[in-house]
């Protein structure tokens, strides 16, 4: 028998959003052009698994950091981009690539990578705000994995690593408030270095939630993502959850085009909306409580 208990204690049944304004794991061969508009066509951008960079010089800024830039864009009052990020030929100690947080040319946050020889990853953040840079070259030393969080209503950038299993704060910078971000991809710095160096990023995720203590890097949205985390999953996954998983405070949510089988108990405090392209099939074993 194929059936789903919901359990709604002390709430109304309603529909929760998703968190992920814009995701890309760079697989293919070509840019996904519903996600980035690029407007240098002279940046040797190429895609397969990875977006991979070789590195060109410019001659201004604004060409600079309008490589690839998404098409979406947020005013929530938590915004975040998260991104995995390495180069090749280490030893300049120049930075040659980043991502932004980007408003305008004169309101942005960006974490660059430097290739000065550091095995784990060694980067540098900059931020400008109202044309006057905050923080020029403040150095990350710790992993590639990296996201900053800003807050709208404060105006406050968290900048942080992964380590081991969870997000480390390493610095916080002020902002203006209520801005409304983009994000875009670079691949030199705005000195305009004439090296051949190749840096490339993968897993980007431009988010309207922090997930804290969630890793956000990982494709794979088929697994539990733990108590008190919200868990969102990607039909286009084709997610067969045989196992248990208990969210407690946290909610399940849905995204994307594809199936989801449910054969185990889930226990969480909402459940999203599959969607017009989502379907959540549910199997002789699966209960879903929604307390």
């Amino acid at each position: 028998m194929k059936w789903i208990i919901i359990l709604m204690m002390l709430m109304n049944l309603g529909f929760v959003s998703s968190a992920i304004i814009m995701q890309d794991n760079f697989t293919g061969t070509t840019i996904d052009t519903a996600n980035w508009d690029e407007t240098d066509p002279n940046s040797r951008i190429s895609q397969d698994d990875r977006l991979i960079y070789l590195n060109i010089p410019h001659s201004n800024f604004e060409q600079f950091v309008n490589q690839l830039k998404s098409d979406v864009s947020s005013s929530a009052d938590t915004i975040v981009v998260s991104a995995n990020m390495a180069w090749t030929d280490p030893g300049t100690n120049e930075a040659y690539g980043g991502v932004f947080l980007w408003k305008d040319v004169n309101n942005w946050a960006q974490i660059g990578s430097r290739s000065d020889g550091t095995a784990v990853g060694t980067y540098a953040f900059k931020s400008m705000v109202d044309g006057s840079e905050t923080a020029t070259n403040t150095m990350i030393t710790q992993g590639k994995d990296i996201k900053m969080v800003y807050t709208s209503s404060t105006g406050n950038v968290g900048v942080f690593y992964w380590n081991v299993d969870e997000w480390t704060l390493i610095f916080n910078k002020t902002q203006n408030t209520g801005l409304t971000y983009n994000v875009i991809i670079s691949q030199g710095d705005r000195t305009f270095f004439a090296h051949a160096d190749i840096v490339y990023y993968d897993n980007l995720y431009f988010t309207d939630e922090d997930y804290a203590t969630q890793y956000p890097l990982v494709a794979d949205t088929c697994t539990c993502a733990g108590a008190g985390n919200n868990w969102e999953i990607d039909m286009s996954d084709y997610c067969n959850i045989t196992e248990a998983c208990d969210l407690t405070t946290g909610t399940l949510n849905f995204t994307g085009a594809g199936i989801t089988r449910c054969d185990a108990v889930i226990n969480t405090t909402n459940l999203g909306d599959p969607g017009a392209t989502g379907l959540l099939s549910i199997l002789d074993d699966c209960i879903i409580y929604v307390i």
